[in-house]
């Protein structure tokens, strides 16, 4: 299969910064396989759900220590479930498996 060869990413820079993510890029082609299915389902969806939980992932373990303090401006509603009672998120914890189990 024969890929799209892409631009030089820094034109002004030369090429060593070119030859840097194409030797990634290939890296990673020898790890996962070129096969599409492979490259823009899975990956891709492995990818995205990892970036969502481990984004929320960071958003829960701030409303359960208050810190870090600089990300607190990005919640959504200030000031609510700060702190968060463990016992209300021991509780959704617990029926996480069934709510994971709905979004398939």
């Amino acid at each position: 299969m024969e890929f799209y060869e892409p631009a030089p990413l820094a034109v002004g820079y030369g090429n060593e910064t070119r030859e840097w993510f194409v030797e990634k890029w290939d890296a990673l082609l020898d790890t996962i396989g070129d096969d599409q299915e492979t490259l823009y389902v899975w990956v891709l969806t492995f990818y995205t759900n990892a970036i969502y939980w481990i984004l929320g992932g960071l958003f829960v373990l701030m409303d359960l220590t208050e810190w870090p303090k600089f990300m607190r401006k990005y919640k959504n509603q200030p000031g609510m479930n700060e702190p968060l009672d463990w016992e209300k998120f021991k509780k959704v914890y617990e029926n996480g498996p069934e709510v994971r189990a709905n979004d398939l």
